[in-house]
């Protein structure tokens, strides 16, 4: 038995190259809502943005050295902060300890950035 035609046939291909991380990224998510690579290609394309979701905790060590500083600075801004909340006075060591701490994460996101370049989505 033949497929019924369609009012609207794609008669046009459009040839796309993915890396093999990219192609994993649509294949997974194609499968997750039950529809074919090329279908959910089309809806991403015609009807929204994809957005890539990065498993950093496990993906590798380094990210993951980052991923840990990360987290411990911004205990630390959170301590700042509760310390300000509470009425705290400025002080000139508080002000320079905040500059490093932003400081630490400008420059852990520029390190990570280089990390996971093939996507180059990451602002700093």
């Amino acid at each position: 038995m033949a497929r019924p035609k369609t009012d609207e046939p794609m008669d046009h291909i459009v040839a796309v190259r993915f890396t093999e991380t990219e192609y994993q990224l649509f294949a997974e998510e194609a499968e997750r809502q039950k529809i074919s690579v090329s279908e959910y290609i089309r809806r991403q394309t015609l009807y929204g943005k994809i957005e890539v979701y990065y498993d950093i905790a496990t993906s590798s060590e380094e990210i993951k050295k980052i991923r840990e500083e990360l987290h411990r600075i911004g205990i630390n801004l959170n301590q700042i902060s509760r310390f300000f909340n509470s009425g705290g006075k400025a002080v000139d060591a508080i002000i320079k300890d905040v500059q490093k701490a932003i400081s630490d994460i400008y420059a852990l996101g520029k390190e990570m950035k280089k990390l996971v370049s093939p996507w180059q989505s990451i602002e700093v």
